[in-house]
């Protein structure tokens, strides 16, 4: 998790206290992140999301 960074700040997730929890089961993770949009039209946190799954099949 820590190459998935944050589009506003570039910091990687976990160094900025987005990881929830993390539950591994075999071969898979299943990651909860805690992320709150400052305005509706944020779309950091889907961004987030996006490179979180990006970045777990590499």
């Amino acid at each position: 998790m820590r190459q998935v960074r944050d589009p506003e700040t570039e910091l990687d997730v976990v160094d900025e206290g987005l990881v929830y929890g993390i539950t591994v089961e075999g071969k898979r993770a299943m990651v909860w992140f805690l992320l709150a949009r400052s305005t509706p039209e944020c779309h950091f946190s889907q961004a987030i999301a996006l490179n979180a799954q990006r970045s777990s099949t590499c």
